[in-house]
């Protein structure tokens, strides 16, 4: 995977970058409870910390990837 704010990717030969959107809110959540193996019964604050760190990172697909609760 690459990321890059870049314009001249084409000389890496990458002539259409693809622009990640952000993902809403219930998105990113449900996205950090599954790549942590958390759940909010297990634990019930998980959901409301998962929140507030995927409004912390923007709701960024790559920055939530990378995230850990």
């Amino acid at each position: 995977m690459l990321t890059s704010r870049r314009s001249n990717l084409d000389a890496l030969g990458i002539v259409a970058p693809l622009e990640l959107v952000r993902m809403n809110e219930a998105e990113a959540v449900e996205f950090l409870l599954a790549r942590t193996g958390r759940s909010d019964e297990q634990h019930g604050s998980e959901r409301h910390a998962a929140l507030l760190l995927a409004g912390e990172l923007g709701c960024l697909p790559l920055a939530l990837e990378q995230a850990r609760i």
